[in-house]
């Protein structure tokens, strides 16, 4: 696959990182694990990508598909994906690559550690360069700052530094790992009418009811969503609740039991131990930024037991 998107400096030569900061390797990808008195991230560089996070008290809160091909340039099935500078296909440029460039280019470490409450933290830096702007013309920058402790906090900032305006979409693609997607359910939505992606962004209206799943595909755009739902998993005895600022938009996804040919690193029954909850700036919230101006998208993953939510 052609190499796009040249690396950044990974880790600049006077940063000198603590011991709980250990440089790792995922196949092809360089990354880092960040631990911390309770909790531990896994990173990679490219795409600034969590992979893993380990919470007291509680299974993995993050899917990851073992099909996940872990090679520069190839996006990673799981995790944390970061959706920049389009969300889905690019308007007008059908060919161009899904969910933006953001999660395939190499991000620069400048910050990592424990801090003062014992929480693991990381921050990445990303930019415009010469490969990005033959795909989309605009100098910006991205910052990601996460936290981890008894909760996982993604905080993504992009800037525009350049002199022209520009509209962009940005989100957390969030897999979130599941017992058995057929018996999960999701509160928070009942409420709130939704675009159909499987019919072409069709509105439909609430259901009034958490939403429930029997192994069909799933792609709703849920606008002008409250900004807190979450995941009630009986097996594990585990709520997951996700807690989203700077947006309006929560995207629920799954792509159902007949997902085999159209997602090769996924294998056959994957699609039950995952949902993707997305916290998105995308479709109508999308954003213009004029020079000099900024925004920034936030969300909070914390678990609890179900017998005391």
């Amino acid at each position: 696959m052609e190499d796009l998107f040249p690396l950044l400096p990974s880790v600049p030569p006077s940063l000198n990182f603590a011991p709980c900061v250990v440089p790792t390797r995922v196949g092809q990808l360089p990354g880092f694990q960040i631990n911390g008195r309770q909790a531990s991230l896994t990173v990679l560089q490219q795409g600034a990508h969590v992979i893993e996070c380990s919470l007291p008290g509680t299974a993995q809160i993050l899917y990851l598909s073992p099909k996940s091909r872990f090679e520069p340039g190839e996006p990673i099935r799981g995790g944390v994906p970061l959706v920049f500078p389009w969300f889905g296909q690019k308007r007008g440029q059908p060919s161009a690559v899904t969910h933006g460039f953001a999660r395939t280019m190499e991000w620069a470490l400048v910050d990592a550690g424990v801090d003062r409450d014992g929480a693991a933290y990381a921050r990445f830096l990303s930019k415009d360069n010469p490969h990005t702007r033959s795909h989309w013309p605009f100098p910006y920058s991205l910052e990601l700052e996460l936290h981890a402790r008894e909760g996982l906090q993604l905080e993504l900032t992009v800037r525009n530094p350049g002199s022209h305006s520009f509209s962009c979409e940005m989100a957390f693609h969030t897999y979130l790992a599941v017992s058995d997607l057929l018996k999960v359910r999701v509160h928070g939505l009942e409420n709130i009418s939704f675009l159909d992606n499987d019919e072409g962004l069709r509105r439909k209206p609430a259901t009034g009811q958490p939403i429930t799943f029997d192994g069909v595909s799933i792609d709703r755009v849920y606008t002008s969503a409250p900004s807190t739902c979450w995941i009630d998993d009986l097996n594990w005895n585990r709520r997951l609740t996700i807690q989203q600022g700077g947006t309006n938009t929560t995207v629920v996804w799954n792509p159902g039991s007949d997902s085999n040919e159209a997602y090769p690193d996924l294998s056959c029954d994957s699609w039950k131990h995952f949902l993707c909850i997305e916290s998105a700036c995308a479709k109508e919230d999308a954003f213009r930024l004029h020079p000099g101006q900024s925004h920034v998208l936030q969300a909070v993953i914390t678990a609890n037991p179900l017998d005391s939510a």
